[in-house]
């Protein structure tokens, strides 16, 4: 197995497991011998949270988990988010997700958020709903004007 491989291999294990730090310089290891952030990104980092989802919904993994290999991915994504840039890769598409602050399902956007960002696609605004609780309330603090557009 060349060091490649295995680098990939660790990449993917500590990812799993939420070693940020050994994700972080494993990253940096692959970097300095050469291999492709795209390589990196999709061989190793993104399977892993694949897993990680796939755990998830046998019940072997749970929110916290999750939260571990998301935070451990997203080091590596804030040193490849640069490189990804400067290959010229387009992305994929762009989003608008919210919550109401304080809700539990904060946590389930922000880790769509990483697993969107790692698969290249591009924020249009990220928001929280700022003010009284009510449903007819519309205090909603954006980062750009949604727009709405689904197509298959």
């Amino acid at each position: 197995m060349s060091r490649e491989e295995e680098i990939r291999q660790e990449l993917f294990d500590h990812t799993l497991n939420g070693h940020a730090p050994q994700v972080k310089a494993l990253t940096e290891e692959a970097l300095k011998l050469g291999m492709d952030p795209m390589d990196i990104l999709f061989k190793a980092l993104i399977p892993s949270l694949e897993e990680v989802g796939r755990r998830f919904e046998r019940g072997d993994f749970f929110v916290p988990e999750m939260l571990i290999a998301a935070r451990a991915m997203q080091g590596a994504l804030v040193i490849l988010r640069p490189l990804i840039a400067e290959t010229g890769a387009k992305p994929i598409g762009k989003y608008v997700i919210g919550t109401v602050k304080g809700d539990i399902h904060d946590i389930g956007k922000n880790l769509v958020i990483i697993m969107l960002e790692g698969a290249t696609v591009l924020p249009r605004s990220s928001w929280r709903r700022s003010g009284p609780t009510s449903r007819t309330s519309s205090a909603f603090r954006l980062s750009s004007p949604p727009r709405c557009r689904c197509s298959r």
